[in-house]
Parts: structure tokens; sequence; C-alpha cells
């Protein structure tokens, strides 16, 4: 009775801590523990005292299958993935295998810029990049009464890397579109006018519309640097159609009562608009496929 309660209670504690840590489900893995268990109780059948080492085995046995990492004794999308959850911006207040920091990147016009195939991934354009996402929307989530400092002085150093580390950001864009990157340096250089203003008078709102549309010059200056689609595309799927590199579609929603009206944020409107940006670069058929539809209507 004694080992019968032991059991249980290890049972338990262990089931709590793998609901806690949430490990994912690897069946093969499991088959072979489940194999080895069995072995060892048959081994033990016949010896002296063999059923009470049976209660024991069979306990401890048990344990063992579910603390292995094949088990899923609960399956949650969000955090079955590593990849997927810091693609979905996944956060969790416990540290997990599969779960990221709090500080994951959610935005997803700052992914497609992290994920554009850029040959010297560290141009320090880059850095200018950094300063103003992760960093300065870090800064914008304090408290402390100082951030403003902090945020001023990100925005100073991203500048700063547009303005004296031109030669640097050229020379990983092809000649022949190194023009048309000088005129868009020259327009972020214009624009970090607003994001300073707004950093002074302390408007937070103002601030991250100032930032989003510097970044998404220093994105326009990223997308140069792509000089050749990255990978070949396997040819069992040459047939398909494809797109490699980006498109942007704009849907627009009706409902079908045409007196019904969207609500939006307090507003109303008679029609929702949704922009997607297809990446070809990450997934061309579907990408292909996608825009094949909206061409034939």
């Amino acid at each position: 009775m004694k080992f019968q309660v032991f059991l249980l209670v290890s049972l338990a504690w262990t089931a709590s801590a793998f609901v806690a840590n949430n490990i994912p489900l690897k069946t093969g893995r499991l088959q072979r523990q489940t194999n080895l268990c069995l072995a060892n109780l048959k081994a033990i059948e016949g010896t002296p005292g063999a059923d009470w080492k049976k209660t024991l085995a069979h306990g401890f046995f048990a344990g063992l299958l579910l603390a292995s990492p094949g088990l899923d004794l609960i399956h949650h999308s969000t955090f079955s993935d590593g990849g997927l959850a810091f693609a979905q911006g996944a956060t969790s207040s416990k540290s997990t295998r599969a779960a990221p920091s709090v500080d994951a990147n959610k935005d997803p016009e700052s992914i497609l810029r992290f994920s554009l195939p850029i040959v010297n991934n560290k141009n320090i354009i880059r850095e200018a990049q950094e300063s103003l996402e992760m960093n300065m929307d870090k800064a914008l989530r304090e408290v402390k009464s100082d951030k403003w400092g902090k945020i001023a002085s990100l925005s100073r150093r991203s500048l700063a890397i547009i303005t004296k580390e031109k030669s640097n950001i050229l020379k990983d864009i092809p000649a022949e579109q190194q023009p048309k990157a000088e005129a868009i340096l020259k327009s972020i250089e214009a624009s970090f006018e607003g994001l300073s203003a707004a950093i002074e008078s302390k408007d937070v709102p103002a601030i991250i519309a100032s930032k989003r549309g510097v970044l998404r010059l220093i994105g326009d200056v990223e997308q140069l640097m792509v000089k050749a689609f990255p990978y070949e595309i396997p040819s069992q799927y040459q047939n398909l159609p494809q797109l490699k590199g980006r498109a942007t579609v704009e849907l627009t929603l009706k409902k079908a009562d045409p007196a019904a009206k969207f609500f939006v944020d307090g507003k109303t409107y008679d029609d929702a608009k949704l922009t997607l940006v297809l990446d070809g670069y990450s997934a061309p058929v579907t990408a292909g496929n996608f825009v094949d539809l909206v061409d034939r209507g």
C-alpha cells in the first residue's frame, strides 16, 4: 500500500512538472521507451519477491514514460514549436525550451525586413534598424523617468549610422541601384526630424508613427541589397506558379447586407481593406499560387 501511495504521489508530481514545461510529442522516442519498460518487467518475472519488484517497477517505468520527451500531455499550438512561437510573437512568463522571451519580435513589418535574403546580413544598416525596432520598443515600455534619454540616444545613434556610414551601406547594393539607395538615405535623414520632435515632446503615438516611417525607408534600402533569389526551387514544382520576391495584395471586404457596417476601433466603415504582403522569398510556390488566384479573379 505504501508503494502505491508513493507511486501515485510521484506520478502526480511528474505530471505537474511536465504540464508546466509542456514537452511536445515524439512518438518514436515514446515507443522505444515503452519497449524498454516492457523488456525490464519481463526480466523480473520468476525472481524472488517478484510481486513486490513488479509493483515498484511498474510505477518506476510509468514515471519514466511520463517524463519522457516523447510524451505530449497537453498540446498547445502556441508553444508546440519554438520557431512557430517566435514567428507568432508568442510570449510566456515561464522559461521553457519552446517559448521565446517576452522581447519576442511581434512586428510583422520588422519580421519581413529581417527575413530579406541579404548576402551580408551584418551590413551596418541592420544596427540602425535594430536601434529603432527592438531597442526603442523596449525602452518605450519602461516606466522609468529617465527612459526618454535612452530613447533619444537610440534615435541619434541610428541617425549617425545613416549619415556617417553611407559608403558601408552602399557597398552591398549593386552599382546600378546605388543612386536610388542614396535618394532613399536622404529621405531617411529628413524623416528623423519628425522622430526627434516627437521624442522631445514625449508623444508616444507620434514616436511610433514616425519610427515606422523611418523603418519602412530603411526596409526599402535593404530590399535593394537582395541580389538574387536565394535558392533553387525543386524540379517537381517548376510547373507551378512561383513568386520569386514579394508582392502586395489589397483585399476589400463587403458584407452581404448593404446596410451592414464594419465596426473598427469605435468607427463604422462600409467596407474593410486588408493589405497582404506575400513573401516569395520564404514560400515562393505558396505565394505564387496566391498571386495566380488573384490574377484569375
